[in-house]
């Protein structure tokens, strides 16, 4: 952020105006002219507010000493305050988070003798196993990559080194999540072979479309649920000012292996443990969420609709459908029933 004070912008999804500064959006109201001048007045989350954060900001802040040699860890630990002071805690545990690993390699190197060389041993010691025993993930080793730039970019700014070939290190491919569904073949036989108490609760998450949570809570509440305020977003982050009531599409397969559930478990982990020991680790009730969900899409269900169901949807679409589409989306959820799990019912 530059000495220039935040600008007045507008939050679609609120209808609010509001200043981000100090790692935190400050909502101002609706009203763009009593917005601005909130904005310029306010001693909490205005103009004045923001002179004193900055002006104690720059107070901590660690002058740049040009003739040393400065030493990765002395930058890091520079860096790393500096993100402090940006974006609170959270973002300075991150930081540190991804920097552990390179400063256990490198934290005693003069920062300006750093080069993509090191930066591409660090990714074949991750990906073969040779920093603690233990192989990372491409999206973990990505994640590293970009926190040891940004630190190099920073050391650049402050003229502890030369400029750094940020484009010489390329990121891992990560690839597609690896695909743990069941065909509908292993999903009727984990029902037949589930004890008869257990056997709906593992039916509706199929046939909802619904997490172990929601199945609980689902079933000790019966009929159409709704969650106050819950509604996730696929690829972003909620809060609470933008949340939508969160829907379950009760379809008439489901309403058979619900009307057949008893309220016999009123927690998360007591249904997690009771589906651990019917069937052994690595086999939850989870899983029967996604395979209805690749099930609906190889029907040839739209990605929108099974989205929804899902509760993936971002709020506002959400608003859109709720008046109009849920009717055609029990249609959808409906499709499931045409399955071999159909036929398993005990009568």
């Amino acid at each position: 952020m530059g000495m220039q004070p935040p600008k007045l912008s507008y939050h679609r999804s609120t209808g609010q105006y509001f200043v981000k500064w100090g790692g935190k959006n400050r909502y101002l109201g609706k009203d763009r002219a009593a917005a601005q001048e909130k904005y310029l007045t306010d001693p909490v989350d205005g103009l004045p507010a923001w002179t004193e954060w900055r002006a104690d900001r720059n107070t901590k802040r660690l002058p740049p000493l040009k003739s040393m040699r400065k030493t990765v860890i002395d930058v890091a630990e520079e860096f790393v305050a500096r993100k402090g002071l940006e974006g609170g805690p959270a973002r300075q545990y991150g930081y540190r988070k991804h920097l552990n690993r390179f400063l256990w390699l490198y934290a005693r190197v003069p920062i300006d003798e750093i080069q993509p060389r090191q930066l591409e041993i660090l990714k074949t010691d991750m990906m073969m196993g040779k920093l603690g025993g233990h192989k990372f993930s491409p999206k973990t080793i990505n994640h590293d990559l970009a926190a040891i730039k940004s630190l190099l970019i920073y050391a650049e700014r402050m003229n502890y080194r030369p400029p750094f070939p940020t484009r010489a290190v390329q990121p891992l491919p990560t690839g597609e999540p690896p695909d743990v569904s069941y065909d509908p073949s292993e999903v009727g036989q984990m029902l037949m072979d589930a004890p008869a108490f257990l056997a709906p609760w593992l039916a509706v998450c199929y046939f909802c479309l619904c997490r172990p949570s929601e199945a609980v809570t689902l079933i000790n509440k019966r009929g159409e649920w709704e969650e106050p305020g819950v509604f996730r977003c696929r690829g972003g982050k909620m809060s609470w000012k933008t949340a939508r009531d969160r829907r379950i599409v009760v379809s008439d397969p489901a309403r058979y292996w619900l009307d057949r559930a008893e309220p016999r478990y009123s927690r998360l982990d007591t249904f997690s443990e009771a589906v651990r020991t019917a069937f052994g680790k690595g086999r939850g009730a989870k899983r029967l969420q996604k395979s209805a969900a690749k099930h609906l899409h190889l029907a040839g269900v739209a990605r929108a609709d099974i989205d929804l169901l899902l509760g993936h949807m971002p709020p506002i679409v959400s608003q859109i459908y709720n008046p109009i589409a849920w009717q055609p989306l029990r249609v959808s959820a409906a499709l499931l029933s045409a399955q071999p799990v159909r036929n398993v019912s005990g009568d």
